[in-house]
């Protein structure tokens, strides 16, 4: 059989993001596969494809990906579409949300999350409607759609008129690399001559960034830690901006932005702690790599967070920032705890394996396929 996948997102636009990281797990681990299948890779004709991708993938270049949303919209809806009618597809991935308007072939989607259907007031109007009209209006008709979590999934069932046979929980693997390493050269770079708890994500308001300060501020005179937040500032807040430039520990807050992969593997590695307060995530990337970097965790127990932690992770309600403070407390203050939830963390992430992902991804293709 014949399988596409859109890989519009693998381009640099959308670096450090999770659907990325995914789909380059997963293509990456379906091209390791021994499989008779013949594989397609959509992309945009000035798009770079890691090598690795090349020899498992036929490469089938479209015009240049776009980024004005008029050409995004024919690239996504229609001429990926066109494409799959000439090449003879059986079964197209769409990496996601969103099934194509125009595809003459079965479809699998991945669901991440749905986010925009549970927090619409924390995007772009035009955004959240695009993605709220199409997940309900198209890819509820998908052939098959593959869930992050059974979290995504109770959302998507609850939230559309999605008929349940269609949707599987598909959990991803852990990023390629993220494994315990030596902290020494990147505590050097970044400067890190304090203990430091880290904190990993955007600055989305979902992210709960602003109880994740307010914790830390009522715990540092008790303490020698810094606060390292790792991750891009696409959200801009007046608000947090303000919260930071006014908290009194200002000069023990440390903002790193957007960094390597390699760098963030040692900052995990290092840290004392990792928490992740996030009031909604559909997966929740940032956990998985902490617990396989061996970084003793504190997340919340909301949506798929708990699900993916399990009890390798010390876990509060969302929003709670007396709890919040009271868990980064106890973890800080007990070295015994911290040492059992590095070994727990460790163990839990095994759990996730790129190649279970891949194979089951396969499988969904082949049963759309031959639907």
């Amino acid at each position: 059989m014949h399988f596409a996948f859109l890989a519009r997102l693998l381009g640099p636009a959308y670096a450090g993001y999770g659907v990325q990281t995914l789909l380059l797990g997963l293509l990456r681990a379906i091209a390791e596969l021994d499989t008779e299948h013949e594989l397609t890779l959509f992309v945009g004709s000035d798009q770079h494809v890691p090598e690795e991708l090349r020899g498992a993938f036929r490469i089938a270049p479209l015009a240049p990906a776009p980024n004005a949303a008029a050409a995004r919209l024919w690239w996504d809806h229609v001429a990926i579409g066109m494409l799959c009618r000439q090449l003879g597809v059986d079964a197209l991935y769409c990496p996601a949300h969103v099934r194509p308007l125009y595809v003459p072939c079965p479809t699998v989607v991945l669901v991440p999350d749905m986010m925009y259907h549970r927090f619409p007031e924390q995007w772009p109007w035009s955004e959240q409607a695009y993605i709220r009209c199409t997940v309900s209006g198209l890819t509820s008709r998908a052939t098959r759609i593959a869930a992050l979590s059974e979290a995504t999934r109770r959302d998507l069932l609850a939230l559309t008129a999605t008929p349940s046979e269609r949707v599987e929980v598909i959990y991803p693997g852990v990023p390629l690399g993220f494994h315990p390493r030596s902290a020494a050269d990147v505590s050097r770079r970044y400067d890190l001559q304090q203990p430091y708890i880290l904190s990993v994500g955007s600055d989305h308001p979902r992210k709960n960034l602003l109880g994740m300060l307010r914790a830390f501020e009522q715990i540092a005179p008790s303490i020698t830690h810094d606060l390292v937040l790792v991750g891009p500032a696409v959200w801009p807040s007046a608000a947090l901006e303000q919260r930071i430039a006014a908290s009194p520990v200002i000069n023990r807050i440390r903002r790193l932005g957007l960094v390597s992969e390699a760098d963030l593997v040692a900052l995990y590695s290092g840290a004392d702690l990792f928490v992740f307060p996030s009031l909604y995530e559909g997966f929740g990337f940032p956990v998985l790599e902490a617990m396989a970097c061996g970084c003793p965790t504190i997340t919340s127990n909301v949506s798929s967070l708990s699900e993916v932690a399990g009890e390798a992770a010390l876990l509060i309600p969302p929003g709670d920032t007396t709890a919040l403070t009271a868990a980064m407390r106890r973890a800080l203050d007990d070295s015994s705890l911290r040492v059992e939830l590095q070994r727990r963390g460790i163990e839990r992430a095994k759990a996730f394996s790129w190649q279970a992902t891949a194979q089951q991804t396969l499988e969904l293709l082949i049963r759309a396929g031959t639907a």
